[in-house]
């Protein structure tokens, strides 16, 4: 097979609380890092070891994105109530409008918090520090920039930033 994997995760009771597609050890992962606070929060009340682990292996990862899609829309449509942000198939690259206003209003407040800023500083300027990563973003960086189309791209973006803060609206 594929090693592509549709997936729910369930309280101890069996109530289906999230439905997702990718490896066998994403289907496992429950580390606060890699889920939704509201899954994050589901798993705490219950504890990592009693939640509950549906697999169903597919044959190619465009399968198990339907299935997932399909699993999703089923459970929604009987009034289970999930954590998914979106309607599945593409992880995150479909949330809702709100779902959006929500996460950049969280982010700009993480953000705000001047402890968070200074820690973040400091790992950017620890990172950078090591000459592998340094190289690592030059090479990254060279190969954006070798693109002609890229760099004119680039280019305008930079401009109507400019053009932004020059009348006030940034």
């Amino acid at each position: 097979m594929s090693g592509a994997f549709a997936y729910v995760h369930a309280r101890p009771d069996g109530m289906v609380f999230y439905v997702g597609k990718g490896t066998r050890s994403r289907a496992f992962e429950m580390s606060a890092g890699r889920r939704s606070k509201h899954h994050q929060r589901i798993v705490a009340k219950h504890g990592k070891e009693n939640i509950l682990v549906g697999l169903m292996e597919c044959s190619s990862a465009d399968i198990a994105f339907e299935l997932e899609k399909g699993l999703i829309k089923c459970f929604r449509r009987m009034g289970v109530p999930l954590c998914n942000h979106t309607d599945g198939g593409e992880g995150w690259h479909n949330p809702t409008e709100a779902d959006k206003a929500k996460h950049s209003q969280a982010m700009r407040n993480v953000l705000a918090v001047p402890e968070v800023k200074q820690r973040q500083s400091e790992a950017i300027r620890t990172a950078l520090a090591d000459p592998v990563v340094r190289a690592k973003q030059s090479a990254a960086a060279k190969a954006r920039y070798a693109d002609p189309k890229a760099r004119e791209e680039q280019s305008a973006r930079i401009k109507a930033s400019w053009e932004r803060r020059k009348c006030g609206s940034l």
